[in-house]
């Protein structure tokens, strides 16, 4: 049995990340001068940083990692693809609302590398310890007060944090004026053993790894309709949690709502 989750200390090189910190920036200030994304009221989108991640993918490769990673959860890492992405944490953002990142039965492992210190004042992640040892529904996480366990995960440049995609977390608000950017590695069980090309074995020709940055819709469409929904739901974040509440009613425990 194990926490769900787990911290390093300062373990990745620091010019390297803040290389890719730079870059990152960079090109979020020229993207978004001319684009539009669901999440920006919100205050949390998504991002590929491709190309740019392949000095940030070798440093991890060159430390324990990934064996780590495979003790901790008792299983091979090296077998599971692996996914390479970004969250951005934008100034003036809000808390999303507390989730898991998977149905429970589909249990997949991330990697989350912050590109800078994280804190309270920019939007440090909040997790329930313990929380991925059973399957709740929203009702269940209410009722039980789950929520009362949340703890705040600060970080330092350089650390990492590894968790189950069962651990209910959630983004916290970012009150600072720069973003707050998180690389985050994804893990998940290949279910095509013919196609390789995602494993975490194949990371030096990985896909992901091809192009320049590009930044995507988190949660939200971007589309009149997504843009009223993900306005209403920030605003009125009760609306969210009542349409989270009947779901949980019709579906499964341990469903993802």
């Amino acid at each position: 049995m194990n926490d769900g989750f787990f911290q390093t200390d300062v373990i990745l090189d620091k010019v390297v990340i803040n290389d890719l910190l730079k870059k990152i920036s960079a090109s979020y200030q020229e993207e978004s001068k001319k684009s539009q994304f669901g999440g920006t009221i919100s205050g949390h989108l998504n991002c590929l940083p491709k190309s740019e991640a392949e000095k940030l993918i070798r440093n991890v490769k060159e430390t324990s990692l990934l064996n780590d990673i495979s003790k901790y959860f008792s299983v091979n890492i090296y077998d599971y693809n692996i996914s390479i992405g970004a969250n951005i944490n934008l100034p003036g953002s809000h808390f999303q609302h507390m989730h898991v990142d998977s149905n429970y039965y589909d249990e997949f492992f991330i990697l989350n590398i912050p590109l800078v210190d994280t804190n309270e004042l920019n939007g440090s992640i909040s997790i329930i310890p313990d929380s991925h040892l059973r399957p709740y529904s929203f009702i269940k996480y209410k009722i039980e007060g789950l929520y009362k366990k949340r703890v705040r995960i600060n970080q330092q440049v350089g650390s990492c944090l590894v968790r189950t995609s069962n651990l209910w977390h959630r983004g916290t608000p970012n009150k600072t004026k720069s973003i707050r950017p998180m690389i985050n590695l994804v893990f998940t069980k290949n279910k095509n053993i013919s196609n390789k090309n995602f494993l975490v074995s194949n990371l030096d020709n990985h896909p992901d790894l091809i192009g320049s940055i590009e930044f995507a819709n988190n949660w939200y469409k971007a589309t009149r309709a997504g843009y009223l929904w993900e306005l209403l739901t920030v605003k009125v974040p009760l609306v969210y949690s009542v349409k989270r509440f009947i779901m949980s009613l019709v579906r499964p425990s341990g469903t993802s709502t």
